[in-house]
């Protein structure tokens, strides 16, 4: 577990832009300063510095000054793991962000909330989501990015 030493470290060697989630290397990182900083680790999430601390909860510790509990998380609420704009994070139970990912089709490429419509109502995409423990049908859309914002909202 890395402790706030560890997250205090970075956060006073980089400058983060809210707005667009990245990370730069500021003076206090001489070797670096100006350049962007972090790398994309193999499960697919932005890490910084040697302690790999993982950057969405960086970005959290930096506006909000606290590190996450036990059981908590930080989900990012449009599925993309890269995309760190604080307006993005969420700080909710490892619980509820399961319940959140279990809908994510991997395979079919679709965006998280949105699963083929196989019964042919006539419109191609179904929009669902996982609120207080239950799945919610969020109704038909014509394209994945429709029943996406479907989601993205019922979510939120």
């Amino acid at each position: 577990m890395k402790s706030e030493a560890d997250y205090r470290k970075i956060s006073e060697a980089v400058d983060y832009d809210r707005l667009t989630g990245e990370f730069c290397w500021n003076s206090k990182h001489r070797t670096h300063k100006g350049k962007r900083a972090g790398s994309v680790n193999r499960d697919g999430y932005l890490v910084i510095g040697r302690k790999s601390l993982m950057a969405h909860r960086l970005a959290w510790f930096i506006c909000y000054g606290e590190l996450l509990s036990e059981g908590e998380t930080i989900d990012h609420l449009n599925g993309v793991k890269t995309d760190n704009r604080i307006e993005n994070l969420e700080k909710v139970s490892v619980r509820e962000n399961t319940s959140r990912r279990s809908l994510a089709v991997k395979t079919s490429g679709l965006p998280l909330g949105v699963i083929n419509n196989v019964k042919g109502r006539g419109k191609d995409y179904r929009a669902r989501a996982v609120i207080d423990g239950k799945l919610r049908h969020l109704g038909y859309y014509d394209t994945p990015e429709q029943a996406h914002q479907a989601y993205l909202e019922a979510i939120s």
